[in-house]
């Protein structure tokens, strides 16, 4: 194992490297990597400590140095937009998830821009307005423009110009293997394309909600026809039924199933808007007047979501499980399938109470059930999940509420790698201490994390002695019997 972390001093810039070279040893390592610049404006560093880059004034110019490598003085680093991400954008030297490439975007002269990659520069734009790396691999891709033209460039080939791109549907698949964006062409009542791995598809009246599939290359969006109210989704290049609106377009894991909410036109003689269908592999669900997203099993043959319809005078929620309705509930959400997809459960409630539904069986009633506790263990043979009624709370594993505690950190519930144990943070008095299986607390100091191993005959926790001296505490976990 080998990490690395940024140190900075005054004087010099450094990486130390961590190295563990035995049981109970820890090694460390310092390379000097130059002078620290005396007006940097920014840092990045990759997640494991393994390069580092860093933004800094030079007179009148900026300059950007990685790992310890200056590169070319230019008028300004600039800072990119968020492609929608909700933020203020990347950070001004970014870096490629396996670390390989460190890209920033420079003007030279105040009217060029160009992209500057491993302190290479890119082809010249009059601006460069938003970039992203690919959430895996080194594959980057960016939006520049040049005279009335907009330009999309991913691993240094520019696309054909286009009178706009819309910087915020711009994307990688998770597996980084492929990219897709929406752009508008020139003239023509059906101008807007979807661009999926370099190649345009049709023209639509509009194009929305680009998503593409985690792996396999597969995509979908939002169109519309010029002039008509009428939407759809646009599959691998395929269009859908025409609906009054769409939301939530979701892809399954692997990539072969896609889902989404739809609402329908109103009926002839119908007042008010239609209702709210879930299609899930082009096949229309049951209506209902709103609904929640549709949520895929892991390996993608099973959805889960929620509905509200009328029911006599009340309106309920109903669970819709591989296409079959539940019980009426007031409420219902927070759908889990286990990691083997064979089980699902999910959190109803009713008349004041709440219980956890597993595969269509409701468990034991109580006020309250933490939604963040509900969890399969990582084989899927077994559930938990913390409840509170009034001021006792109890851990709920397979159905069987254990000890009542005064309080339960409902975040801490968590399952061994093998699933035979659990354990979770309980308060007694003012301290934390930890509960592993059924077993009573333990009376040691106050805990902050614990870990493990992974056969679950072993837990480790920080504990803090005193703000000075944290220390590691370990004890086997006691044989439960499973």
């Amino acid at each position: 194992m080998n990490t690395r972390t940024l140190v900075t001093a005054i004087a010099s810039l450094a990486l130390v490297h961590l190295a563990f070279a035995a049981p109970g040893q820890i090694i460390l390592r310092q390379t000097l990597l130059g002078p620290m610049p005396t007006d940097v404006r920014q840092l990045s560093i990759a997640p494991d400590g393994s390069r580092v880059g860093l933004v800094a004034s030079a007179g009148t110019r900026q300059v950007v140095f990685i790992d310890g490598n200056k590169g070319t003085a230019y008028s300004t680093i600039a800072q990119l937009s968020g492609m929608g991400q909700g933020n203020s954008g990347p950070p001004l030297v970014m870096l490629s998830a396996d670390q390989r490439l460190v890209a920033y975007a420079a003007t030279k002269g105040g009217s060029e821009w160009v992209m500057v990659v491993n302190q290479k520069e890119g082809p010249a734009f009059d601006s460069i307005t938003a970039a992203t790396f690919a959430p895996a691999g080194h594959r980057l891709a960016y939006v520049a423009r040049k005279g009335n033209e907009q330009f999309v460039v991913v691993d240094s080939s520019v696309s054909p110009g286009y009178l706009n791109v819309m910087v915020n549907q711009l994307r990688f698949s998770a597996d980084g293997l492929h990219v897709g964006y929406i752009a508008q062409t020139a003239g023509g009542q059906n101008p807007w394309h979807a661009v999926v791995d370099g190649n345009a598809g049709p023209g639509y009246g509009s194009a929305s909600a680009l998503q593409l599939s985690r792996s396999g290359g597969h995509f979908a969006f939002v169109t519309g026809v010029n002039g008509a109210t009428d939407v759809n989704v646009v599959v691998d290049g395929k269009p859908g039924p025409a609906f009054a609106a769409i939301q939530s377009v979701v892809f399954s894991d692997d990539g072969k199933h896609v889902a989404y909410a739809a609402l329908n036109k109103p009926r002839p003689g119908m007042s008010g808007q239609g209702k709210w269908v879930a299609v899930i592999d082009g096949q229309v669900g049951p209506e209902f007047d709103q609904l929640t997203n549709v949520v895929f099993s892991p390996d993608g043959r099973r959805t889960a979501y929620a509905g509200l319809a009328a029911n006599g005078a009340r309106n309920a929620w109903y669970a819709v499980v591989d296409g079959k309705k539940s019980l009426d509930y007031v409420g219902c959400s927070n759908f889990l399938f286990s990691s083997d997809s064979r089980h699902v459960a999910y959190l109803a409630s009713n008349n004041g109470k709440s219980v956890v539904v597993l595969d269509g069986n409701e468990s034991d009633a109580h006020q309250n059930i933490d939604p963040q506790s509900i969890h399969f263990s990582p084989n899927g043979s077994r559930l938990g999940f913390v409840t509170q009624d009034d001021s006792v709370w109890h851990a709920v594993v397979d159905g069987n509420a254990g000890p009542a505690y005064g309080v339960i950190d409902a975040k801490s519930l968590q399952f061994s790698p093998d699933g035979k144990h659990y354990r979770f943070k309980v308060r007694t008095a003012s301290d934390w201490t930890v509960v592993v299986d059924s077993a009573p607390p333990g009376a040691g100091p106050p805990v902050s994390e614990l870990v493990t191993t992974n056969d679950g005959s072993h837990t480790a926790q920080v504990v803090i002695q005193n703000p000075q001296e944290p220390s590691l505490a370990n004890r086997p976990c006691p044989r439960s019997g499973r």
